[in-house]
């Protein structure tokens, strides 16, 4: 075993106790408390007349924008590589969990953005808020500040490890399977442009996430469709697999769900959170900039944009792979979706897949260094701190390059589940306030 395997150890052994069953559950449930408490409002057909009424901002600072910022954040790795991984690990049951998962954490989404504009800060550099400051105003006292700072540490170590180690890492391994490039100059390269991007601030990086998104959504999702357009004759089969495996008992003692279920559930809710990233708290920094007056009319958009990733590009991720291959066993994700396109795509898949792996990780990267660089100016208050964290996170990248897939996934899957868990309690305990929020735009 190697020194990153050995290290990857010990976050999958307390993954294994924390998102086993454990955050599966109490996304469920707090995402089904909350849609509850408001009524169902956000699945109802006039919640969507009102976004349409009045979300007429338009240019920077616009609704589209902030959207297409917090998207960058979560298209990234998560839809080619994490449900390739998430098929291999739990089998085509992890699908529909990815599902179910996003059904209810769409609502807590909702939530998160909601409160994230009701109390953003107005500076002379524009609108900045999100978890860290619902935690400390909306809950108060020391209990409040406590939790924001002990958020904003744990959002310190995903950006380091989910916005930077784990899409380098895929960028690298796809690069060197494609073209042969080390994995070393690919984190190099890598990290100098994303440098270029992320000095330049919200303004810089919500100029280039609203045109590149569109951009490599549209590419990725042409190409998977090619791929289900050609074998669509197996699709009643594949459903047909993914609802079976989804709730298939194997021995296991006395317990209400079988192994084969814990693996799917385990894996299916993991990579549906890594993708969407609804309920973990970071995607409100980006949906926090923009001039919007009606906080939950922003909150919709965060609705929109969980159906967009799992609901849309993961879903044909999933799809493409299980109608071409089948259920995959082993080897990396990249390789496993590579391995799937090729099927229609043949010899020029894997360099154009390369190319998707770049343009999704390099929109997720240059979004989660602005998320780590608001949470280390709120816990020191200093632009220079701020300045040394963006300067270690292009260093990390390099790091991220040459690192082993089975420590950096570990390390992110531990640490999003916790910011997780916390958020959405903090979700649970204001829900008057996002309640009263939801009441205006109906009014």
């Amino acid at each position: 075993m190697s020194f990153f395997e050995y290290l990857g150890a010990i976050p999958a052994y307390c993954n294994r106790a924390l998102s086993g069953v454990v955050l599966p559950l109490f996304l469920i449930l707090a995402g089904g408390i909350l849609s509850v408490r408001l009524g169902f409002f956000p699945y109802r057909r006039r919640a969507w007349r009102a976004l349409r009424r009045q979300s007429s901002t338009r240019g920077e600072g616009s609704p589209w924008r902030a959207m297409s910022m917090a998207l960058a954040g979560t298209l990234g790795v998560g839809n080619i590589s994490g449900v390739a991984l998430a098929l291999a690990a739990g089998g085509a049951g992890a699908i529909l969990w990815m599902w179910v998962s996003a059904l209810f954490a769409a609502i807590l989404k909702f939530g998160e953005i909601t409160l994230a504009l009701r109390y953003r800060r107005h500076t002379e550099r524009g609108f900045f808020g999100g978890a860290m400051h619902y935690m400390e105003e909306g809950i108060g006292g020391v209990r409040g500040r406590r939790l924001a700072r002990i958020f904003s540490a744990l959002c310190l170590f995903a950006a380091l490890s989910f916005g930077s180690l784990v899409q380098a890492n895929a960028v690298s391994e796809s690069f060197t399977a494609s073209f042969q490039i080390p994995p070393l100059f690919t984190g190099v390269v890598l990290a100098a442009l994303s440098a270029a991007a992320i000095f330049g601030g919200a303004r810089r990086i919500g100029a280039l996430t609203v045109r590149l998104v569109p951009l490599m959504s549209l590419l990725y999702i042409l190409m998977t469709l090619a791929v289900i357009f050609r074998y669509a004759d197996g699709v009643p089969r594949v459903l047909a697999l993914i609802l079976h495996d989804a709730f298939s008992v194997r021995s296991a003692g006395a317990g209400v769900l079988g192994y084969a279920a814990l693996r799917a559930m385990r894996y299916g809710t993991a990579r549906g959170l890594f993708s969407n990233e609804a309920g973990c708290g970071t995607a409100p920094m980006a949906h926090a900039t923009a001039s919007t007056a009606r906080p939950a009319v922003q909150g919709l958009y965060g609705i929109l944009e969980v159906f967009l990733d799992t609901g849309v590009i993961c879903t044909l991720t999933a799809f493409a792979i299980l109608l071409s291959i089948g259920v995959p066993t082993g080897d990396t994700g990249v390789r496993i979706t590579a391995d799937a396109l090729s099927r229609v795509f043949g010899s020029a898949a894997a360099p154009i897949l390369s190319i998707s792996v770049l343009c999704f990780a390099y929109a997720t990267v240059i979004t989660w260094a602005y998320y780590g660089e608001r949470c280390c100016f709120y816990l020191f208050h200093s632009t220079r701190a701020g300045r040394v964290f963006l300067a270690v996170f292009c260093a990390s990248l390099i790091l991220g390059a040459i690192a082993a897939p089975v420590l950096v996934w570990e390390l992110a899957d531990l640490v999003v589940s916790l910011m997780t868990l916390i958020n959405c309690a903090v979700l649970l305990y204001l829900w008057k306030e996002i309640r009263a929020e939801t009441d205006r735009i109906q009014e």
